[in-house]
C-alpha cells in the first residue's frame, strides 16, 4: 500500500497496517500540510483546514 507523504511530496510504501492515507492542512507561517500513512484517522482538530482520510492508494496526492 502506498501514500504520498511528506516532506518529500512523493509515493512511499507505508508500514504493514498502516493502510490509510491522509492528509492535513492548517495555517501557520503560511499553509502547513502534511501527508502520510497511518492506521487510523486522525481526530480533526479546531486549527486544521482541511482534513482527508482514504484507503485508495496513493488518494492523498
Amino acid at each position: 500500500f502506498t501514500c504520498f507523504t511528506t516532506p518529500s511530496d512523493t509515493s512511499e510504501t507505508c508500514p504493514i497496517g498502516n493502510n490509510i492515507c491522509y492528509e492535513k492542512r492548517w495555517s501557520g507561517h503560511g499553509m502547513q500540510i502534511e501527508k502520510g500513512c497511518v492506521a487510523s484517522c486522525p481526530s480533526f482538530e479546531s486549527h486544521y483546514k482541511f482534513l482527508l482520510c482514504c484507503r485508495i492508494e496513493n488518494c492523498n496526492q
